[in-house]
């Protein structure tokens, strides 16, 4: 009689941050915002946490407004509330290169 054994190990899914919830952390490493983009409820928040050595901000772009981070050195953080649904499109105002997004739905 033989056996299967299965081997079942947990891998972290891509898709984590497009599930909604209420609380949602970006961390700002390597000159990225990881992850890119976060899904969170409405009235829900996003922490951001700088580990680069180097400077950066969360800073609204487009029409989507929301408090910016200002200047935000390492291991620094700020959490930002998001009050209403919609794509929050954001960069960071000292390398404007570095660009994410928060979806913020009801």
């Amino acid at each position: 009689m033989a056996i299967a054994l299965w081997n079942f190990t947990q891998q972290p899914s891509t898709y984590s941050s497009q599930i909604p919830q209420q609380q949602a952390t970006v961390t700002i490493q390597s000159f990225q915002f990881k992850p890119a983009e976060v899904t969170i409820k409405t009235g829900g928040t996003v922490t951001f946490i700088n580990k680069d050595s180097a400077p950066h901000t969360a800073t609204p772009k487009g029409d989507r407004k929301f408090t910016d981070t200002d200047r935000l050195i390492k291991n620094q953080s700020k959490t930002v509330i998001f009050k209403q649904s919609g794509t929050y499109n954001y960069f960071c105002a000292i390398h404007p290169s570095m660009k994410g997004k928060v979806v913020v739905t009801k």
